[in-house]
C-alpha cells in the first residue's frame, strides 16, 4: 500500500446517458411519432480515491452504475461532469468477447487483441505461449472464435490481459463464466499483481469472489456511493435483510408514529401493523423495514426481518402504513416490532418506531428458545413395518423426478467435431504477422454423448471449460448439428445462449423484448401480454425504456431471461446468464423457473457456480472432454466433481433404538418449498418412554462436542414429536418413515435431524441428521422465519 497520490481520483463524477434528437433509425420505425427525451444518470457525484495497490470491489444491484465506473475508469467512455486521474497504465476485461472477432481463430484474436492493448508484435509472440497456456486452450487455439463457449472467451481474455501487469487492473463480472481451477487461478495471479502494486477495481455479483480478491469494497445505488469500507462489513450490509443494519440519516427530517399493532382479526395467524410517518419533502425511492425482536428473550437479537418497496411518497404530507400477513410463522409472547422508513436510493434509515405484541400466532404458549420465537412448519409423518429386504418406497438424494410420459430430448451417441479452417474469413490477410500454421486441425467437443431428458426436469451440465456444455447445448437448440449421432427433442425449445444475443444497442430495454419475444416464437397477439409480463419480471423500473447501449452486462442479462422465463415453452436452454444478475434477480429468476418445472417445462442449465446449480437442478450431467462421465441426482454428483460441504451423520448414543443416516430429496429447498426426508428405523429392545422427533436446527459451532437435550431445544427452530411415548418405538422390528415438511417461510443453513429420546431418563437413544440450506439465508445467520408483510400506503389529509 502507498499512502502518497491516488492511482485513481475521481471527483464530482456523473455520467449521463440520454436520447437527444429523439429516436432514430429501427427505434423510430418501430414507434413513429414519438420522440421522446430519455435521459438517465448512471453516475451521480461520485467522489472516490483508490490508492495504489489497492483492490476494491463494487458491488451493488444491476443498474447501479458499476459498470459505467469502469468503464470510465478504463478510458472506453468519458464521463458527463467531473473529473478522473488514472495514474500509469491500465488495463480491463469488462465486456465478454469485447475486441474479438468470430471468424478469426483464439490465435488471431490473441494477436489482435494485444496490439489493442499496446503491444508489439514481437512482445506478443514472446508472450503467446504463455498466454494460451494461462488460459488452458492448447487444444483449441486454432479453433474459430465463435465455437467458444463463454467460460473459453472468458480464458483468453484475462489471459491476454494480464499478462503484462498493468499499473490498473479493471474486472467486471468475467470470472464468474469460469470454471472452479481457472478461477483459482486468476485469483491467485490478480494477488501476485496487487502485492507488485497493482490496483485493481472489481466488480461482481459473487461476494464469495469479492471477498476473496478485495480489501475494500463500496456499494453503488442509482450512481451513488452508499457505503465504503472494509470488505465484510460492506457485504454483510449489502445482503442483510434487516434495516436494523442500514445506517442511520442523522439530519433526515422524516418521523414515524405507531398508531397500533392487531393480531387475530383474520385468522389466528393474522397481524397487522399501522404507523404513519410525516414527510418533509417528497421521498422517490422508500422502503419499509420490519424486524422482529424478543425484547424479554433477546432483545439485542433480530429474529426476523424483511425490507419491502413501496410507490413512490411524491409529496410532502402525513401518510398511513399499514402491514399486514396471514401467516407468522414465527409465534410467541412479548414481541416487538421495529418498523423502519428507509430511503433505498441512499441506503439510509430516515426513522423507525416500535411497536410491541402480547401475543401473535395460535402456538403462542409453547415455550420460546435461544433460537428466538417457536415456529411451527406443516409436517406429514409416514412410518410402515417392514421386512428385512424390504426397500420399498426409498429414493436417492435429491433424486430426478422421473416421469411416465415420453422424454422431451433423447441423445443417442451424439459427436460433435470443430475443424479448424484457413479459407473463408475476409479479415485474416490483413492481420499484422499472420501465421497459417495450424497445430490442432481437429478438436472433439462432444464424443458419443448419450442421454435423456424429461418433462419437467431441472438437469444441470457441469465441467471445466471446453468439457462440450456449451456444444452440447447448441446441439440440443438446433444452433448446430452434430457429425454422428442422433437429437431427438420434443415441443417447442428457447434457448437463451449467448449474452445480448439478439438485442439491438439502439432500441430501449422494451422494445428489445418485443424483438426477443418474436424471435423466441411469441404470437402477435399475445405479444403485448408477455412483454409486459416480462418487464415486470425484470424489475429494471424506468430503466426498461432506456437504449439497450446504456445496459450493463447485468441488466441485459436480466432482460433476455425474463423473456425466457415467460414464454411459452417445453424446453429452456440456459448457458451461464444467471452468473452475472444480481442477488435479488436471482431469487426471483430461480423461483420462476421452479413454478414453471412445476407446469412441466425442462431446464437445461449450464453453470461453473455450483451453488446455483444445486438451487435449480435436481440431477446433474458431468461432461469432460465431450463425454457423460457422471449423471444422477445434483448433490451426489456435485459432490463427486468438487468435493461437498453437507454434513450429515448418525449417532447411537444409548443402544436399545438405531437410526442409520437419512435420505433427503434435496439440498437446497426454495422458499415456500416442500423437503421430504427418508430412513429406517431399528427398534432392537422396546423402550416403553421413547419418543420420536424431527426437528430444524441451527448447525451447532463443534459436530465433535455431544449436545445435551437443553442444547438441542436452544438450537432447534422447529421440534415436533411424530411417535409417541408407548407407540412403534414399544415394538421391536424394523420400520421405513417418511417425513414431507412444508417449510413455508422458514430461512436458513438447518440440520434436519431426526431424534428418539428416552422421555423418562431424559438421554438420547439414538440420532440421524442431514444439512440443507432453505431460502436464501445470509451468511452466518440463524434459522428465521420471512414476515411476509404486504405494506398498503394512504394519503392523510393535513389537519
Amino acid at each position: 500500500m502507498s499512502g502518497g497520490r491516488p492511482t485513481v481520483r475521481v471527483r464530482g463524477l456523473s455520467k449521463a446517458y440520454g436520447a437527444p434528437g429523439g429516436r432514430t433509425g429501427m427505434g423510430a420505425a418501430l414507434h413513429p411519432g414519438t420522440d421522446p427525451e430519455v435521459t438517465e444518470l448512471a453516475l451521480r457525484a461520485i467522489d472516490l480515491d483508490v490508492e495504489c495497490g489497492e483492490s476494491l470491489g463494487i458491488i451493488g444491484p444491476n443498474g447501479a452504475g458499476k459498470s459505467t465506473l469502469l468503464k470510465i475508469i478504463a478510458g472506453i467512455t468519458r464521463p458527463t461532469a467531473g473529473s478522473i486521474e488514472v495514474v500509469g497504465t491500465a488495463r480491463s476485461v469488462i465486456e465478454l468477447g469485447a475486441g474479438f472477432h468470430d471468424d478469426l481463430t483464439g490465435l488471431e484474436n490473441l494477436r489482435c487483441l494485444g496490439v489493442l492493448h499496446g503491444q508489439t508484435l514481437a512482445q506478443i509472440d514472446e508472450a503467446t505461449e504463455r498466454v494460451v497456456a494461462f488460459a488452458g486452450l492448447e487444444d483449441a487455439i486454432d479453433l474459430p472464435m465463435k465455437q467458444y463457449s463463454m467460460g473459453m472467451r472468458a480464458r483468453l481474455a484475462f489471459a491476454v490481459v494480464t499478462d503484462v501487469r498493468p499499473d490498473v487492473l479493471v474486472v467486471d463480472e468475467v470470472l464468474a463464466v469460469g470454471d472452479q481451477d481457472f478461477q483459482a487461478k486468476c485469483f491467485a495471479h490478480i494477488g501476485a499483481m496487487v502485492a507488485e502494486g497493482t490496483t485493481l477495481v472489481f466488480v461482481s455479483h459473487e461476494m464469495g469472489m469479492v471477498a476473496t480478491v478485495c480489501g475494500r469494497v463500496i456499494q453503488l445505488r442509482n450512481g451513488r456511493i452508499v457505503d465504503d469500507g472494509p470488505t465484510r462489513e460492506v457485504i454483510e450490509r449489502y445482503l442483510t435483510r434487516s434495516a436494523a443494519r442500514i445506517p442511520a440519516d442523522r439530519g433526515s427530517t422524516a418521523r414515524l408514529h405507531p398508531v397500533g399493532v392487531e393480531t387475530g382479526a383474520t385468522g389466528p395467524d393474522s397481524l397487522r401493523v399501522t404507523v404513519d410517518v410525516d414527510l418533509a419533502e417528497p421521498l422517490a425511492n422508500p422502503a419499509i423495514g420490519f424486524d422482529v425482536v424478543l425484547p424479554m428473550v433477546a432483545p439485542d437479537q433480530v429474529v426476523s426481518s424483511s425490507t419491502e418497496a413501496l410507490a413512490s411518497l411524491s409529496a410532502p404530507g402525513r401518510y398511513r402504513l399499514t402491514g399486514s400477513t396471514d401467516q407468522v410463522w414465527g409465534v410467541g409472547r412479548n414481541m416487538r416490532f421495529v418498523v423502519s422508513l428507509v430511503d433505498r436510493e441512499r441506503q439510509r434509515v430516515l426513522d423507525r418506531t416500535a411497536l410491541d405484541a402480547e401475543v401473535v400466532g395460535e402456538l403462542a404458549g409453547r415455550r420460546l428458545t435461544s433460537m428466538g420465537v417457536a415456529m411451527t412448519v406443516p409436517m406429514r409423518w409416514e412410518l410402515h413395518p417392514e421386512s428385512e429386504d424390504g426397500h420399498a418406497g426409498l429414493r436417492s438424494s435429491g433424486g430426478s423426478r422421473r416421469s411416465l410420459h415420453p422424454p422431451v430430448v433423447v441423445l443417442d451417441g451424439v459427436t460433435k467435431r470443430y475443424r479448424s479452417r484457413t479459407h473463408g474469413a475476409s479479415l485474416r490477410p490483413a492481420l499484422p504477422g499472420r501465421s497459417g500454421a495450424l497445430r490442432h486441425p481437429d478438436v472433439i467437443a462432444l464424443d458419443g454423448l448419450r442421454a435423456e431428458i424429461g418433462p419437467g426436469e431441472a438437469v444441470g451440465l457441469i465441467g471445466p471449460n471446453a468439457s462440450g456444455k456449451t456444444t452440447l447445448l447448441r446441439v440440443i437448440a438446433g444452433v448446430t448439428a452434430p457429425d454422428a449421432g442422433t437429437v431427438a427433442v420434443r415441443g417447442r425449445v428457447v434457448s437463451l445462449l449467448e449474452l445480448g444475443s439478439g438485442f439491438l444497442g439502439d432500441l430501449t430495454g422494451r422494445e428489445n423484448l418485443r424483438v426477443l419475444g418474436r424471435l423466441m416464437g411469441v404470437a402477435a397477439r399475445d405479444l403485448d401480454d408477455h412483454v409486459d409480463e416480462a418487464v415486470e419480471l425484470a424489475g429494471l423500473g424506468a430503466v426498461i425504456d432506456h437504449r439497450l447501449k446504456t445496459y450493463s452486462t447485468g441488466m441485459t442479462a436480466r432482460l433476455g431471461l425474463s423473456m425466457a422465463l415467460v414464454c411459452p415453452a417445453d424446453l429452456l436452454l440456459i448457458d451461464e446468464v444467471l452468473a452475472v444478475g444480481d442477488e435479488e434477480f436471482r431469487r426471483v429468476a430461480i423461483d420462476r423457473l421452479a413454478a414453471r418445472g412445476r407446469e412441466g417445462l425442462s431446464v437445461v442449465f449450464v453453470s461453473h457456480d455450483l451453488q446455483l446449480i444445486e438451487q435449480v437442478c435436481e440431477r446433474v450431467l458431468r461432461l469432460d472432454g465431450g463425454r457423460c462421465v457422471d449423471d444422477g441426482p445434483t448433490d451426489v454428483v456435485v459432490g463427486a466433481y468438487a468435493g461437498t460441504s453437507w454434513a450429515g451423520g448418525a449417532h447411537d448414543a444409548e443402544g436399545g433404538v438405531r437410526l442409520p443416516r437419512l435420505d433427503v430429496d434435496r439440498r437446497h429447498v426454495p422458499n415456500g418449498g416442500t423437503l421430504t426426508v427418508e430412513g429406517v428405523l431399528f427398534v432392537d429392545e422396546p423402550v416403553p418412554d421413547a419418543r420420536l422427533e424431527v426437528a430444524l436446527r441451527s448447525p451447532p459451532h463443534s459436530r465433535d462436542i455431544v449436545l445435551s437435550l437443553e442444547e438441542r431445544e436452544a438450537l432447534s427452530a422447529v421440534i415436533e414429536t411424530v411417535v409417541l411415548p408407548g407407540e412403534e418405538l414399544t415394538q421391536a422390528g424394523r420400520y421405513r418413515y417418511r417425513c414431507t415438511a412444508s417449510v413455508g417461510r422458514l430461512v436458513g443453513v438447518v440440520d434436519v435431524v431426526v431424534t428418539a429420546v428416552d422421555q423418562h431418563r431424559q438421554v438420547v437413544l439414538a440420532e440421524a441428521w442431514e444439512q440443507v440450506v432453505i431460502g436464501s439465508p445470509e451468511a452466518g445467520s440463524h434459522v428465521t422465519f420471512v414476515p411476509g408483510i404486504d405494506w398498503t400506503v394512504q394519503r392523510l389529509e393535513q389537519g
